[in-house]
């Protein structure tokens, strides 16, 4: 049997004998990219690119092996592209979206006892909101001089507190230099009505009063808002200034994404 007619067969078949079969073939950074996929849920070709082949090279030749890898992965059945495409503004140009195929994740957790994933295509807005996580994650880790030592996803990153559950979007520790800084972070798509965004403000105050985080790691983690645009930012700023049931202001800060690498820098905003 020729290698491709042994990848096709592969790709249709994810029995536990072909999927360790497979998984001798794959090398480490295809694992790691399937590894990436699935904690983020749902990636651009461009994102895996700028996170596993941004190196040196031309652009030409890092998009050309950026999309012989993606492709040789959805050959063998691991990834699978959403049906839509995230474009403008908020998702960047259009691009494939990934995400975890089945046979991907029982190979990642072959072995284990865990609940079977179906493929299903996200909403746009869900679409859209876990890629700008992503895009932050991203961001994060192309900051010149910033090392990202932890970083947490849905659900990993949520936190229990008197019978109720804080659900950030996204949880980093950085270090820059001597500063160890930590950060939960909102991605905001302006889609939320003021009262929703008081709610959550509210979470995160009651949270920070449970001194939960505290006894762990000695600190709370500044809670920051990322805007997408300036008039959005203005109006969150608002909501804090002016709610009432908000008394701890100073745990909160909102910034567009192009002012993330002063923040994380600097530790304030510009």
């Amino acid at each position: 049997m020729n290698e491709n007619k042994q990848r096709g067969a592969l790709a249709t078949n994810s029995s536990p004998r072909r999927l360790e079969l497979l998984s001798e073939q794959l090398t480490a950074r295809d694992l790691a990219i399937l590894r990436d996929i699935e904690v983020r849920r749902y990636v651009t070709s461009g994102q895996i690119r700028r996170l596993w082949f941004g190196g040196a090279g031309k652009p030409g030749t890092v998009q050309r092996n950026t999309n012989r890898a993606l492709g040789r992965l959805q050959g063998h059945g691991l990834l699978t592209p959403l049906k839509r495409s995230i474009g403008g503004a908020r998702g960047g140009s259009r691009e494939n979206i990934w995400a975890l195929a089945p046979a991907g994740f029982k190979l990642l957790h072959k072995g284990e006892d865990m609940p079977r994933k179906h493929k299903f295509e996200p909403s746009q807005r869900f679409a859209e909101h876990t890629l700008a996580i992503s895009e932050l994650d991203v961001r994060l880790r192309e900051i010149a001089g910033v090392v990202v030592t932890q970083s947490e996803f849905e659900p990993t990153n949520w936190r229990g507190y008197s019978g109720r559950t804080l659900k950030p979007d996204y949880f980093a520790v950085t270090n820059v230099g001597e500063y160890e800084d930590f950060w939960f972070f909102e991605l905001d798509l302006a889609t939320e009505m003021p009262s929703q965004v008081q709610s959550k403000l509210q979470e995160y105050q009651d949270y920070f009063r449970s001194g939960i985080e505290q006894r762990k790691t000695g600190i709370f983690p500044r809670v920051v808002w990322i805007a997408p645009d300036k008039k959005r930012q203005e109006d969150l700023r608002r909501y804090i200034r002016e709610g009432k049931a908000i008394q701890l202001k100073d745990l909160f800060v909102v910034i567009t994404l192009d002012e993330l690498e002063h923040l994380i820098r600097e530790g304030v905003t510009p």
